[in-house]
């Protein structure tokens, strides 16, 4: 079923996308409406499925492997923020003393490269 198809089985359902929400996909009804649009969907896969219609579509993730993959690069990024905050340190200690090549913030930035 395509996600037009989908929407318009909710709809017919009763449920409600409220205007004050209207850019926020939220959708509102009550258990009943879920029931009926469970039955409208069931029907309507059915219909596809005594046409020849139907298309099984098998994850290829799974919700877990996509929130690992989020959280490393998650993990990545507030890694890199860190250490070019301390590399940033290192270059205003430098710049304090008067040291021209900062050894400690060029080392810290290279972390990130291997």
């Amino acid at each position: 079923m395509t996600r037009e198809e989908i929407i318009g089985l909710a709809r017919e359902a009763g449920f409600l996308v409220p205007t004050l929400f209207a850019s926020v996909s939220l959708w509102v009804g009550e258990s009943e409406a879920l029931e009926r649009f469970a039955a409208l969907v069931t029907a309507e896969v059915d219909k596809k499925w005594a046409k020849g219609e139907a298309k099984i579509r098998i994850p290829t993730v799974t919700m877990e492997q996509e929130f690992s993959k989020f959280h490393r690069l998650g993990y990545k990024a507030g890694a890199t923020a860190e250490r070019e905050a301390c590399a940033q340190i290192c270059d205003e200690e430098a710049r304090l003393f008067g040291v021209t090549d900062d050894v400690c913030a060029s080392r810290i930035r290279a972390r990130g490269n291997t």
